[in-house]
């Protein structure tokens, strides 16, 4: 069995609990002039698929912005140190993580280059892309 079919009910409270440690930990750091690394910790451990890995890692990941938002925290001020996204070492995962990834890495290379559509329908403005080419942040 599983941590994830262990947690049954509690699970999400286990996941607010810890991102509010975590955005505690960042506030004192920050109020002491240290810059904080804020580290989920998310065990992979396990029989799950890629989507599982990347719903949980979503759920970590904006439960601890929301409780560094709460804390005050300059999220300017941080660093995070996510997990690595994986699938449990199964053969037939290997396929699928493969597709997912080279679809997201494409999306973000377009994105980079200004020349990214997307799906959805473009409304008033929106196709008018705000990249600026060789801008200087």
């Amino acid at each position: 069995m599983s941590l994830l079919e262990q947690l049954g009910s509690v699970y999400p409270a286990s996941i607010n609990e810890n991102a509010n440690g975590l955005a505690r930990y960042a506030i004192i750091c920050q109020e002491n002039g240290f810059v904080p690394i804020v580290e989920p910790e998310i065990l992979v451990d396990g029989s799950h698929d890629i989507d599982r890995c990347v719903d949980v890692t979503e759920r970590v990941l904006a439960a601890c912005y929301k409780a560094l938002n709460d804390h005050k925290v300059l999220l300017k001020g941080t660093l995070l140190k996510p997990n690595m996204v994986t699938q449990c070492q199964e053969v037939e995962n290997v396929e699928k993580a493969q597709a997912a990834f080279l679809a997201r890495c494409k999306a973000n290379s377009e994105a980079t280059l200004g020349t990214y559509k997307g799906d959805a329908a473009v409304g008033d403005g929106a196709s008018e892309g705000l990249h600026v080419k060789d801008y200087k942040y």
